[in-house]
Parts: structure tokens; C-alpha cells; sequence
């Protein structure tokens, strides 16, 4: 869906009982963060990202 040769996945869950999965394009260990990160997204970027995701697991069909 991004276009990238490796996939990085991020499972956390701390204060509360629930967790996310955060799945990301790694090219190296230093993506493997927040650090860079936007911290707010737009809603058009989100949903932008959202389509790709599911075109992409559609086509796993």
C-alpha cells in the first residue's frame, strides 16, 4: 500500500486495557519510533492512508 520493501509493526498498549497496532514503512531501525512521526495528521492524510490500506487488503482476497 506505501510502496516499501520492509514493514515495520508496533504493538502497544499501556494505561488503559486496550492496544494498537501500529504497522508502518521502515527503511531502517530508526523509523522503529515515534520520534518522526506527525503528531497531527490531516483528516485527508488519514483518509488518504485508510484507502490504501484497504485497496491493498482487498487485493489479498
Amino acid at each position: 500500500a506505501f510502496d516499501t520493501e520492509r514493514s515495520g509493526v508496533i504493538i502497544a498498549g499501556l494505561e488503559v486495557p486496550h492496544l494498537h497496532v501500529h504497522v508502518f514503512p521502515a527503511r531502517n531501525l530508526s523509523d522503529f519510533g515515534f520520534a518522526n512521526v506527525d503528531q497531527n495528521p490531516s483528516a485527508e492524510s488519514l483518509d488518504e492512508a485508510q484507502a490504501k490500506i484497504k485497496d491493498a487488503l482487498a487485493q489479498l482476497r
